[in-house]
């Protein structure tokens, strides 16, 4: 699994939202759109959505089971954020969620 190489590359690649750099845990999902276009057509890209809410939703759920606070971003620079996680070339982000105690 990727990491993020610095708390830099969580800012740049999230429109430098500051708080970013503070979450525990940081989920960036993506998808082969070629893959799944080369299979499915033009409705791969739809299942890409709906795949990755349902996977995203499956995380906001056991976060909220542990008393965890989360937040979805979907503000991101593509490029930045696939520099920071070290995508290869033909995966595109789909969506950023991020995990942690709650500021109280």
């Amino acid at each position: 699994m990727p990491r993020f190489r610095s708390c830099c590359g969580r800012r740049r690649g999230a429109l430098h939202q500051e708080w970013i750099a503070d979450c525990a845990a940081i989920f960036v999902f993506a998808a082969v759109v070629e893959r799944a276009t080369r299979k499915y057509r033009q409705r791969g890209r739809r299942y890409i959505l709906l795949e990755t809410g349902h996977a995203a939703q499956n995380v906001l759920l056991q976060a909220a089971a542990l008393d965890l606070g989360a937040a979805v971003v979907g503000a991101f620079d593509d490029g930045e954020l696939k520099k920071a996680v070290g995508m290869s070339r033909d995966e595109a982000a789909v969506y950023i969620l991020t995990i942690g105690h709650e500021r109280r």
